[in-house]
């Protein structure tokens, strides 16, 4: 079962003085994601055109698994016009993201 919960917010302003206008924008978001399930896996023959076996691969840890995954951004943003035909646009954006995979979900191949 997977799940998605997202907070957004953001604000904007706009200055208008002696050098232009300026669109300002502030932003933040945080989102968290969590997944978890039961595997049932099978073990994988790879055979030759003549079908001897080549290799067989059995995986292990079948099982459940439960992973979570937290993201944090904010960004600021500007849209300054000095004059009616000329524009910049100048902006930062941070991000964060933390996973938590417990070591039991991890499935290799033996």
């Amino acid at each position: 079962m997977k799940t998605r919960i997202e907070w957004l917010e953001s604000a904007s302003r706009t200055l208008s003085n002696g050098v232009g206008v300026s669109d300002l924008k502030f932003g933040l978001s945080v989102a968290g994601t969590s997944n978890f399930g039961h595997t049932v896996d099978h073990p994988v023959e790879i055979r030759d055109a003549q079908g001897h076996l080549l290799k067989y691969i059995a995986f292990s840890r079948q099982g459940l698994f439960d992973q979570t995954d937290t993201e944090v951004s904010i960004y600021a943003q500007d849209h300054w016009m000095p004059t009616s035909g000329l524009a910049f646009d100048l902006g930062a954006r941070i991000e964060h993201q933390a996973r938590r995979i417990p070591s039991a979900s991890h499935r290799v191949p033996a």
